[in-house]
């Protein structure tokens, strides 16, 4: 008896194949999702406390005042500014933008700014993200006068 080779799949196979896929899928994607959410945090996060430790660094090196302007909570983009005027103000027309960026999630904090002169924080805050459901270790920056650290937010403070 001779055999035929076959060079195709049956629509059986066909369906077993797609069925394992969709399952794949459907474990890969919610988990894929729920991944890519916390490392956008967690990058916005270092990039804010990258940003604030070059503001608190510049003001020392330069002896001027610098510090981080983002505006009205909820915030998406943050500036590092410098006072050129001598004033001590980051806020008016008289301060130097040195960079601005532009974050994923949207913060929160009490103040619209954190500035520091010589290196030390004239003001003290936390910048948390505006969803507090996300679980990472990595979900707040907390200012203080002269430290400035990354913590795990617990709805009331930077822990």
């Amino acid at each position: 008896m001779v055999r035929k080779i076959k060079n195709g799949m049956t629509l059986i196979e066909l369906i077993v194949v797609l069925s394992i896929m969709g399952i794949i899928f459907a474990i890969g994607i919610p988990a894929y999702t729920k991944w890519k959410t916390r490392y956008d945090l967690e990058n916005d996060i270092k990039e804010i406390y990258s940003m604030v430790n070059d503001a608190r660094i510049r003001s020392f090196m330069e002896k001027r005042v610098c510090g981080i302007v983002w505006g009205t909570s909820p915030f998406s983009n943050i500036s590092l500014k410098c006072d050129t005027n001598n004033d001590g103000n980051i806020t008016d027309t008289g301060a130097e933008i040195i960079k601005t960026l532009s974050l994923k999630n949207k913060f929160v904090s009490t103040l619209t700014y954190v500035k520091f002169s010589n290196g030390i924080a004239q003001n003290y805050l936390n910048i948390h993200p505006q969803n507090n459901n996300i679980l990472s270790n990595e979900t707040c920056v907390s200012i203080s006068i002269t430290r400035v650290r990354i913590g795990e937010w617990d709805g009331t403070s930077c822990n």
